[in-house]
């Protein structure tokens, strides 16, 4: 929708509606989800949904019975260790190199990359083939 107004009162007034009527649907959701989770029941939801949901209330039911013998303190060390595992796995093979000097640009005379540093893209030498002004695609 497209309002034109003739100063600034009146698009106060657009967004003061707008704003309240945002305001009111947002409290009507609110509280239709209020009621939905005080009638302890499951409304609705496609069958392949709930079909997941048991599985996994299954699965996580068994994990709980396995490892409910295991101390707290002790299954909080193995999450944080394959938490260390992942982390350690992600930074593997990383090098730290100190930026480049960006004072002065790596070029030759003609504006080319200098030699060794690889294009970012392919070079055209031709530029009646190519519109470079709009994708550099040929024409």
């Amino acid at each position: 929708m497209i309002f034109v107004s003739s100063g600034l009162g009146d698009d106060m007034t657009v967004i003061r509606c707008a704003h309240r009527t945002l305001r009111s649907a947002a409290r009507a959701s609110r509280g239709f989800v209020i009621y939905l989770a005080n009638t302890g029941t499951m409304t609705s939801g496609p069958g392949f949904q709930v079909a997941i949901g048991e599985f996994l209330t299954t699965v996580f039911g068994r994990i709980e019975a396995w490892t409910q013998p295991v101390p707290e303190a002790i299954l909080g060390m193995a999450v944080l260790a394959v938490a260390a595992v992942f982390v350690i796995a992600t930074l593997h093979g990383r090098r730290h190199t100190p930026p480049a000097d960006q004072s002065t640009p790596q070029t030759d005379t003609v504006g080319e990359p200098a030699a060794g540093d690889p294009p970012c893209h392919p070079h055209t030498t031709d530029s009646t083939t190519t519109d470079s002004t709009t994708t550099g695609m040929p024409s």
